[in-house]
């Protein structure tokens, strides 16, 4: 039985004027829900943000893709920026979730011979050395957080956060007069169903189309060093490992270039000085898309708390001082047809790089790290 979601994808699909579809695609060549170019007819997105020094882009995600399911749900004008510090300090959530990929095969697919139809995903939030954006949208659903606006919880790169922190603070009990907003769960938005189409891009674009996605892809190769205009994958698109999936992002649009082809639009958080005013536009491909075709999740039942009319500040410029990011993966015993991973997305800073970075006076991380051992999977 098709499930709503894909219910609604054949919907769209069958009343799409075929004139404006584009190569991939979608009903539009260009869609952007951080501009006018989407169905609100204005941004639902916030400034953007920097996570500085801290593996914390896990919960930056996490809070951008909270804000702007409210806006839409709640047909708002503007988004509340939401507080990346509390998924920070609170969500130290460990679980295991299976993640299903019917556009793939059991073989591998084309730039990923790791790919499975179906995947289990062990993960544990752990404040700065990583995380996984739906175990933040987990943490809040079943816990009813009232979550807070960036102001009422500024963020604090300094702040280590994970499950000491979340046992120890207070400021994980917040009352429902103080929130901004709630979410009732999480779900992946593509891979579960493909009715409609195997094709994931088409798919991506389809529920794109509905609102912002979290996503995770690999930052090796020149990622830190992006200044704008189109980015290519690294390695010809080939990833060889599930190891190289390290950053959170918010895809927000795609588009169609007449010299580069189809491409996505993320939102970073490493300050707007970052690329092309902290976004980046990302060349599609016919292989996993930097792995953005993995972990496409959403926040379900967003919805705006009392403090969600509060005119917010978010800071001014933000500047992203820290160094490339670099993630642990652990790759426990297979399961039956299913393949155990232990992932955290996110980064560990070297305090010494990072002097030396500040002293240059760069506004983007240039330097390897290394990769955390926070935790171990066998």
């Amino acid at each position: 039985m098709a499930s709503a979601f894909s219910r609604r994808l054949q919907t769209q699909k069958s009343s799409t004027d075929g004139s404006k579809i584009s190569s991939a695609g979608g009903s539009s060549k260009y869609w952007n829900w951080c501009d006018a170019d989407n169905s609100m007819d204005h941004s639902v997105c916030s400034p953007v943000k920097s996570q500085k020094t801290c593996g914390s882009c896990w919960s930056f995600v996490a809070a951008d893709a909270i804000e702007t399911a409210v806006v839409i749900a709640e047909n708002a004008s503007a988004a509340v920026s939401l507080s990346p510090q509390q998924f920070l300090t609170c969500s130290s959530l460990q679980t295991t979730q299976t993640f299903e990929y019917c556009w793939a095969s059991d073989d591998g697919v084309p730039g990923a011979s790791w790919m499975q139809t179906q995947i289990m995903w062990e993960s544990q939030n752990d404040g700065c050395n990583g995380g996984m954006t739906h175990g933040a949208f987990m943490d809040a659903a079943q816990n009813d957080w009232s979550l807070v606006t960036e102001l009422t919880m500024p963020y604090d790169d300094e702040s280590p956060g994970g499950s000491s922190a979340a046992s120890a603070s207070s400021m994980c009990n917040v009352g429902a007069d103080e929130a901004a907003a709630s979410i009732t769960g999480y779900e992946q938005i593509v891979g579960i169903d493909c009715t409609v189409s195997s094709d994931c891009t088409l798919l991506l674009r389809l529920a794109l189309e509905k609102q912002p996605i979290a996503v995770a892809i690999t930052s090796n190769g020149n990622f830190d060093e992006y200044a704008g205009g189109f980015y290519n994958c690294p390695n010809n698109g080939v990833m060889a490992s599930k190891n190289d999936l390290n950053h959170a992002l918010l895809l927000v649009g795609y588009g169609t270039d007449s010299v580069h082809g189809d491409y996505w639009i993320l939102k970073n958080s490493y300050g707007s000085l970052w690329g092309d005013d902290g976004y980046i536009k990302l060349v599609a491909d016919t292989k996993i898309n930097c792995g953005l075709n993995i972990f496409p999740v959403i926040p379900i039942g967003a919805k705006a708390g009392a403090q969600a009319r509060t005119t917010i500040d978010s800071g001014g410029e933000k500047i992203f001082v820290g160094l490339s990011p670099s993630s642990w993966i652990g790759v426990a015993a297979a399961t039956t047809i299913f393949t155990v991973v232990a992932t955290a997305i996110g980064m560990f800073v070297s305090h010494r790089k990072m002097k030396t970075i500040r002293e240059q006076n760069s506004a983007m991380y240039m330097a390897a790290s290394t990769p955390t051992n926070a935790q171990n999977a066998h």
